[in-house]
C-alpha cells in the first residue's frame, strides 16, 4: 500500500478520473452562497488544494477569474494543461501559503480541510485565507464531522482491514476506474487522528486487464463543536451557516452534534 495518493503519478491519474464529476453542483452551491450572502457578483475565486483543477474549470467556464494552488506537484501540472495558461496555479501547502490577492471569495473540497493535522495549522490556514480575502469575503469549505469516540480508535482489532463496498465507477477513454475509500486505524485519540484508506481498481475495456492501487493517509477528524472552537481562536472568520451535503441553503447541520459531510460556510471579519 502506498502513501498518499496525491504524491504517486498513477495515483493522481486514477483520482483524475474518479472525482472528475458533480463540479457544477458545487459550482452552483457557490454562486447560491454568493447570491443569498455576498454581493451577488462572480469576481475573483482562490480554490484551495484545487487538484487537477476540475473546478476551477468550471468556474472559469462560469466567468469567474480564478486563482489555485496543491501541494502535489503531478497535480498542479494536470491543472495546467487542464485550464491553460489564463488563471494563477501554485505549489503550495494548505498550512503556510502565500498567493496573490485579493480575492472575493475561496473554496476548499472534497475533505482537504481534514489533511491539516495540527491545531496550529488548521489557525494558520485560516488566517492565511484571511489574509487574502478581500473585506466580508466568503471561504467555502467542504468537509466530513464525525466522532472521534469510534470504538476502533480505542480497542483498534488488530486483524482490521479496510473494507471497500460503496464506491463508484468513472470512464475516460479505454480505461474505467472503480473508487472506494474507507477509514480506520492506526489512530492517535489525542490527536484525532486516524487514516484514510483510498482504492482504485482499473479495468482496462479492451484487453479486460485489472489492476487494483491502495493509498493511505493521515487525516483529522472533527467535531463541530471542536471546529467552532478552533475557528474563534483563529479570529478572522464568523460563521454565516453550515449547511449539510444537499446543497441547499434551506438544509442546515446540526451544529450541537451534527455528523457527515458537511459546506461550511464562513465570512471575514470586519
Amino acid at each position: 500500500m502506498k502513501e498518499s495518493v496525491y504524491l504517486d503519478d498513477t495515483g493522481v491519474e486514477l483520482y483524475d478520473i474518479a472525482f472528475d464529476w458533480k463540479r457544477n453542483v458545487e459550482a452552483d452551491f457557490l454562486e447560491k452562497c454568493i447570491n443569498a450572502y455576498g454581493n451577488g457578483n462572480k469576481g475573483i475565486l482562490l480554490d484551495v488544494a484545487c487538484g487537477t483543477g476540475t473546478f476551477l474549470q468550471e468556474v472559469v467556464a462560469r466567468g469567474w477569474q480564478a486563482a489555485g494552488f496543491d501541494c502535489s506537484i503531478r497535480m498542479i501540472d494536470l491543472a495546467k494543461k487542464r485550464v491553460g495558461g489564463s488563471i494563477e496555479l501554485i505549489i503550495a501547502d494548505m498550512s503556510n501559503f502565500k498567493i496573490k490577492g485579493p480575492f472575493d471569495a475561496a473554496t476548499c473540497w472534497l475533505d482537504s480541510f481534514t489533511y491539516l493535522l495540527t491545531n496550529k495549522d488548521i489557525i494558520h490556514h485560516l488566517r492565511s485565507v484571511s489574509a487574502v480575502l478581500k473585506p466580508n469575503g466568503l471561504y467555502l469549505l467542504d468537509f466530513g464531522f464525525d466522532s472521534w469516540a469510534q470504538t476502533w480508535w480505542d480497542n483498534p482489532d488488530t486483524n482490521w482491514e479496510p473494507r471497500f463496498e460503496e464506491g463508484w465507477s468513472s470512464a475516460r477513454g479505454d480505461i474505467e476506474v472503480y473508487h472506494d475509500g474507507s477509514e480506520g486505524p492506526p489512530c492517535d485519540c489525542n490527536g484525532h487522528l486516524f487514516t484514510e484508506y483510498m482504492y482504485f481498481r482499473t479495468t482496462h475495456k479492451k484487453s479486460g486487464e485489472v489492476r487494483e492501487h491502495r493509498y493511505k493517509s493521515p487525516k483529522r477528524s472533527f467535531h463541530p463543536q471542536e471546529f467552532l472552537a478552533l475557528l474563534s481562536a483563529s479570529s478572522v472568520f464568523d460563521v454565516v451557516e453550515i449547511f449539510t451535503d444537499k446543497f441547499d441553503l434551506d438544509s442546515k447541520l446540526d451544529r450541537a452534534d451534527g455528523k457527515g459531510r458537511a459546506l461550511v460556510l464562513l465570512k471575514k471579519k470586519s
